[in-house]
């Protein structure tokens, strides 16, 4: 009776620990997105000002990471196209309009990233997915950065943060952005090629919102 007592008791204790390291390995791959050190921008020639440079001001990012693990990390970033801004207000409300990205209709801009591989050089990655922009969804692969910070300042209590970094190039008119059916050829007053700069800050941590 002792010895199933024991072995009965020995079993439970290799299942807790078991059940900790999983939900530790499984509380170290997920990030909370630090919206104060991360930040959206977008640049697009355009003929009267020489280049429109905005920010989007309202976006999510959800990040899964574990370098030794890269099949189950995962991305994405959901941009509120409502919050561009830039230092044109004009401009801003032309962006937003049913003339270009008409944000009353396609309020988000989102990437889901499920392929993440590692590159050649140091801090450097590869992700695929899927750019759903406009109405219209596109596959997308590019590269980005990813390494360990480690900030300083009040409420970091040890926390484990990530800074990645990462660029788009898109054509606006692979997503249907056509200001004017004549008037809009060549991108000689609007260029065509979009170009979208991210950076993310996160930090290891279990969103309670999901």
């Amino acid at each position: 009776m002792g010895k199933r007592i024991a072995g009965t008791t020995c079993i439970w204790t290799i299942v807790f620990y078991l059940c900790i390291f999983s939900a530790e390995k499984s509380f170290s791959d997920n990030y909370i997105l630090d919206k104060n050190n991360s930040e959206i921008r977008c640049s697009i020639g355009y003929s009267l000002i020489g280049k429109y440079k905005p920010a989007f001001e309202g976006f999510k990012a959800r990040l899964i990471f574990n370098k030794d693990d890269l099949d189950s990390s995962f991305v994405e970033i959901i941009i509120d196209i409502d919050s561009i801004k830039s230092k044109y207000p004009a401009l801003d409300r032309l962006a937003r309009s049913s003339r270009l990205m008409n944000s009353a209709k396609y309020n988000t801009a989102i990437f889901k990233g499920e392929k993440i591989r590692k590159a050649t050089n140091p801090d450097e990655y590869s992700v695929e997915g899927t750019f759903d922009f406009h109405g219209v969804k596109r596959d997308m692969s590019f590269s980005f950065y990813l390494k360990e910070i480690d900030p300083k300042g009040p409420n970091i209590n040890g926390k484990k943060f990530l800074e990645v970094l990462g660029s788009w190039k898109i054509n606006r008119k692979d997503f249907n952005v056509i200001w004017h059916d004549v008037l809009d050829k060549g991108g000689i007053i609007v260029s065509d090629q979009v170009l979208i700069d991210w950076k993310l800050t996160a930090f290891a941590g279990k969103d309670e919102n999901r």
